[in-house]
């Protein structure tokens, strides 16, 4: 693993309920939510994940309501049929 990666997550070990917090606080702040997705997009031109994989392996992704039911209606299914499903 990188090891500027490496210090970063060991550097927010013991702060999880400290990052909650925060994010909790500000999850409707649209421009937090603008800078994690430049950072994202920067973060995406240097790094290429099949090197590691980790957010894949460790997490899985969250679907929300409008989520099920924008690709269960692209996926011509049920809602109901698609939370089983994937």
């Amino acid at each position: 693993m990188n090891e500027e990666l490496k210090a970063l997550l060991d550097k927010s070990k013991g702060r999880e309920v400290e990052i909650h917090s925060f994010l909790r606080k500000n999850k409707k702040n649209k421009q937090l939510d603008s800078l994690f997705h430049q950072a994202h997009e920067d973060v995406f031109q240097q790094i290429n994940c099949l090197d590691c994989a980790n957010c894949c392996k460790t997490t899985s992704p969250i679907f929300r309501d409008a989520d099920i039911r924008r690709i269960s209606k692209h996926l011509r299914m049920k809602e109901a049929a698609f939370v089983p499903t994937y």
